[in-house]
């Protein structure tokens, strides 16, 4: 075919097609064209995976196979995998069912379908006719928005004129949104469009928060209706203090619209009993859901799941009001967690939990219940509670319980390090069923407001890893180098589970020093020497001699001539001298009471010998 009557072919399919007529193009275009042609609008969808393998799985899921496989003419504008994935993930969670079941889905698929044949090459035809809009099978009208390149809607054509036996697909790099469909709108022009919020849209609007709740983004709002306002306002005084002009010029009115507001789209097959929510006024709300419905606070949800474009709305009987905390942290102690604040005030640390903390962003305090410090200081030796108090570890374990800033339990991120006071990190490492704190101490009642932070109730003591608080024994043996020979005859000798399994222990520890004394001391070989000690189980008797267990003993309380009996089986005695202790008159305590959470370790300068040997 020569150019020009090529060119006569083109301007006749594109008026035919421009007529709503069949396309047909001429044998001689080529095998591809001609094969393509073969295949109507699903068909070739599918054989162009995966670039609309998407669209195709929503056309089966919404039945609309026979219609886009008919005779047509059809235009279809084709929303790819991507365009798809953005819209899906602008969705909250549910909202692709959401879309399903409201029947939206289905008029944003239909929205994108022509019921005539229109190519890219018509478009310029088109417009310069007049014809910038074209009605769609959901019934809204198209507009051609650009032409170079092709834009509907304001979105950019990909792919244009991918041909089919009953019309043409164009590749879109979006997905089309019809105006009939609450998408198109953001939550403030959908509740403006509704007459049961035109109070909150008032006081929206008189409180400039428009803009900010027209911008893109995911809120959720949860609307008190025109008559639960009226109701709240009929409790004001006219004017003076309380008033509604008091509010608002006070900031008081902007704080409780806010608390009505989340950060993030929730539908309400999404709520569950008891979920809370962090607020844009900054403290929580509370879900309850029952056989009678969802509430939230104590407000009923009477109209639910408006999706707008930057959000949800839900329509709510009642205005919810955020709370006032009058306690601040160490008066919720005082009432509720009595050992926690007996300490709080030994430690000095009343003023500092009282105050206002880092930034003037409030405290957050994982506090332990008294049970929790109970088991806690039971595990401590005779003294131990003393002891812990003049070295500073007690305000360390204390501290470790404290995060600068205002952290409710929305907040918490599962396994996300948090540094606190004390400068060690903890993480929440269990959400469901419940919260757990550091693998192990749950949280028994999250989210207790204070005027200065909140505070979670826990049911067991947090130890910082800094701390050998948090260590058995045979860990802070691992950790030291200078007790290295011990440790190692401890793992060589296989006397790790028999030494250290149960509690509480005393060790007395040889430094590395007092084993070289040993070893040299020996003969390089036969009976007496280092491997013979060993062969012959005396070396793993003389590691044993040096554990006493049942019994944690700080050196506080140790009294002179006193005797405890080893794992070995034989006695070691204690002297008492000019503040000195020695063990069996000739090993000399060098570093005392190391604290562990099995028991009490002891440096001491020479090895003990047992008597038998």
């Amino acid at each position: 075919m020569g150019p020009l009557l090529l060119l006569a072919s083109l301007l006749l399919a594109a008026e035919a097609s421009r007529l709503g007529e069949p396309i047909v193009e001429s044998e001689s275009i080529g095998n591809e064209s001609r094969r393509l042609q073969d295949k109507n609008i699903v068909e070739v969808a599918i054989d162009a995976a995966p670039e609309f393998t998407t669209l195709v799985d929503i056309v089966g899921l919404l039945d609309l196979g026979d219609a886009l496989s008919g005779d047509g003419p059809l235009t279809v504008f084709a929303p790819t995998n991507q365009a798809f994935d953005t819209l899906l993930a602008s969705l909250p969670e549910g909202g692709f069912d959401f879309l399903v079941e409201s029947g939206e889905l289905m008029d944003i698929v239909t929205y994108h379908v022509v019921p005539k044949a229109i190519k890219s090459t018509d478009l310029p035809l088109l417009a310069a006719a007049g014809e910038v809009t074209a009605p769609t099978l959901e019934g809204s009208l198209i507009e051609i928005t650009g032409l170079s390149p092709p834009k509907i809607d304001g979105v950019e054509v990909v792919e244009a004129d991918i041909m089919a036996s009953n019309g043409i697909i164009h590749a879109m790099g979006g997905v089309l949104i019809p105006e009939s469909s609450s998408l198109s709108k953001t939550v403030v022009e959908l509740a403006s469009e509704s007459s049961d919020f035109s109070t909150l849209v008032s006081i929206v609007t008189d409180l400039g928060l428009v803009d900010a709740l027209s911008a893109p983004g995911s809120f959720t709002i949860f609307a008190p209706t025109d008559q639960a306002f009226e109701d709240l306002l009929s409790t004001f005084p006219a004017d003076g203090p309380g008033s509604l002009q008091d509010l608002i010029d006070t900031g008081v009115l902007e704080e409780i619209v806010k608390y009505h507001v989340l950060d993030a789209a929730i539908l309400s097959s999404s709520i569950s009993d008891g979920n809370k929510a962090k607020t844009l006024q900054g403290n929580l709300v509370t879900a309850t859901v029952d056989a009678s419905g969802v509430k939230i606070n104590d407000a009923n949800v009477v109209v639910a799941d408006v999706l707008g474009s930057n959000g949800v709305i839900h329509g709510i009987d009642k205005v919810i009001m955020p709370p006032t905390p009058t306690q601040d942290i160490v008066d919720i102690a005082s009432a509720q967690f009595p050992t926690l604040a007996s300490l709080i005030s030994e430690l000095g640390l009343v003023e500092t939990l009282s105050g206002s903390g880092p930034f003037d962003q409030g405290f957050t305090v994982f506090s332990p219940t008294d049970s929790a410090f109970s088991f806690f200081l039971s595990r401590l030796p005779p003294g131990g509670l003393e002891f812990i108090k003049s070295s500073g570890d007690l305000e360390q374990v204390l501290l470790y319980h404290v995060l600068g800033g205002t952290s409710f339990s929305t907040d918490l991120v599962p396994f996300e390090p948090i540094e606190t006071l004390q400068g060690d990190t903890l993480k929440e490492t269990k959400v469901d069923p419940v919260m757990v704190i550091n693998y192990g101490s749950k949280i028994d009642e999250a989210d207790i407001l204070a005027t200065n932070g909140v505070l979670h109730a826990v049911e067991k003591v947090l130890l910082p890893r800094s701390l050998d608080l948090s260590k058995n024994l045979l860990e802070i043996l691992c950790d030291r180098e200078d007790l290295s020979e011990l440790k190692d005859l401890v793992l060589f000798l296989d006397l790790a589970q028999p030494l250290f399994s149960a509690r509480p222990l005393t060790i007395f520890a040889p430094t590395n020093d007092a084993f070289e004394a040993l070893y040299d001391s020996l003969p390089e070989s036969g009976t007496g020497s280092l491997e013979d000690l060993r062969t012959s189980g005396v070396l793993k008797d003389i590691v044993m001699y040096h554990v006493v267990s049942g019994d944690a003993f700080l050196a506080s309380v140790l009294t002179d001539g006193a005797s405890a009996t080893t794992l070995q089986g034989e006695d070691v005695t204690i002297s008492i001298s000019d503040d000195a202790v020695t063990i069996n008159d000739d090993s000399t305590v060098v570093q005392a009471d190391i604290i562990g959470a099995n028991g009490v370790l002891h440096y001491i300068d020479t090895v003990l010998l047992p008597p038998s040997l």
